[in-house]
């Protein structure tokens, strides 16, 4: 099935929409067009997998790490530098608004390294491996 990415979640999933109801769908971003696989349905959103990038966002760029599309540790790899600068600006303010804080960030400070800065890992096992 295929469906078009209207917007992201807190979480860096995109979000689409079927009859009406919410889609998550991870790795993807605002404009993508891709066919999809329903994971998981609930009654008021479903998640979904991609099959195939149907045609990419113009936003969209080649990520860097080859573990991106199987680690789950990065989800805004594969948007330019200041489409994330945005994207976290505006979750910032989201969050903000959602807890009744009357405030609004109006820019964020620009890191000097966007890849190679952190210092913890969380590692992921499964099926013993």
């Amino acid at each position: 099935m295929n469906v078009k990415i209207e917007k992201m979640d807190d979480f860096g999933r995109g979000i689409a929409y079927i009859d009406d109801k919410v889609v998550f769908v991870p790795k993807t971003i605002v404009d993508d067009i891709v066919d999809i696989k329903i994971m998981s349905e609930k009654k008021k959103y479903s998640i979904a997998k991609v099959n195939e990038i149907i045609n990419p966002s113009k936003l969209r760029i080649p990520f860097k790490c080859p573990y991106f599309d199987i680690c789950g540790g990065c989800s805004l790899q594969n948007v330019e530098y200041r489409i994330e600068l945005e994207y976290k600006l505006q979750k910032i303010n989201n969050l903000l608004k959602k807890n009744k804080i009357d405030y609004q960030v109006k820019n964020i400070i620009k890191s000097a390294k966007r890849y190679n800065y952190r210092n913890k890992v969380s590692l992921k096992i499964e099926d013993n491996i």
